[in-house]
């Protein structure tokens, strides 16, 4: 089995930007689970969501998942921000035996994070409705307090974001990890 190399953590907590770097610097292919969605539905996560509903996502991204860990090359994955809220998801992703890693940051990063951009707080499903920092911060740290237990079942280590930059973040996960497989 492929010993992958996982991310979790809220939206806006770098999964993507970070997820893509650190391919890079392993020499590994990156995929983005709502990415994968996405092309395979033809739509966004957003209108997903509109049309058929959370849990009908869900399914969709425990598919995106199953198929992400069924590979035996190792890649670099970026879930969902929920996906570690679902139980077969966090069977799966403990069941790897690959480095799970949760990138933690505070909701007041993370609504500034997603702030900074409008249609970054559009296109997130569960921050509908929610106009300006103090509302999305509220709705951020709500969720994240319902996610903690979830993140930590799943995480063999976990990196706090806040405020470092990138290629901080990769060095820390490259070195807490137990199968980095640097190239050389």
């Amino acid at each position: 089995m492929a010993c992958h190399l996982l991310l979790v953590g809220m939206m806006g907590s770098g999964k993507s930007t970070v997820g893509h770097a650190l391919a890079d610097a392993l020499g590994r292919r990156f995929l983005d689970l709502d990415a994968e969605i996405e092309r395979e539905a033809g739509t966004s996560v957003a209108a997903l969501f509109a049309a058929e509903g959370e849990p009908a996502f869900r399914a969709r991204e425990r598919a995106a998942l199953a198929q992400a860990l069924a590979g035996a090359e190792p890649v670099v994955v970026a879930t969902g921000g929920g996906c570690p809220t679902d139980a077969r998801n966090r069977e799966a992703l403990v069941a790897t035996g690959g480095d799970v890693v949760w990138l933690r940051a505070s909701p007041d990063v993370l609504a500034r994070r997603l702030t900074d951009d409008p249609a970054a707080v559009a296109a997130r499903p569960l921050l509908a409705g929610d106009a300006g920092i103090d509302a999305v911060r509220g709705r951020l740290a709500a969720l994240a307090e319902a996610r903690a237990e979830a993140y930590a079942a799943v995480a063999t280590l976990v990196v706090d974001v806040d405020h470092r930059p990138v290629d901080e973040v990769v060095e820390a996960i490259l070195s807490g990890v137990a199968h980095p497989e640097v190239p050389s």
